[in-house]
């Protein structure tokens, strides 16, 4: 059980990240295997890297996070997050 946000869309990336769209937020955020948030990025907005009630994503096998937007109708696709 986790406690926070508005998970729509969920994904996991080949390290067994978890990556969920926050519609309410209107953000996409990374879940550890703690429950707590360690990454987020993303505001209400229509410019690049910004959202309107972001509701699916998808990691493609290079790592590419793509967003799917109800309020925006549109795409969005993110380069790999690359960590040390």
């Amino acid at each position: 059980t986790w406690d926070g946000g508005a998970p729509y869309g969920m994904a996991l990336d080949r390290s067994q990240r978890l990556f969920m769209a926050d519609g309410r937020a209107n953000q996409v955020v990374r879940i550890n295997r703690r429950g707590t948030i360690d990454l987020r990025w993303g505001r209400k907005g229509d410019g690049a890297g910004e959202f309107n009630l972001p509701h699916m994503l998808a990691i493609d096998p290079t790592g590419h996070i793509y967003v799917a937007e109800v309020g925006g109708k549109r795409f969005q696709k993110f380069k790999p997050i690359i960590e040390p």
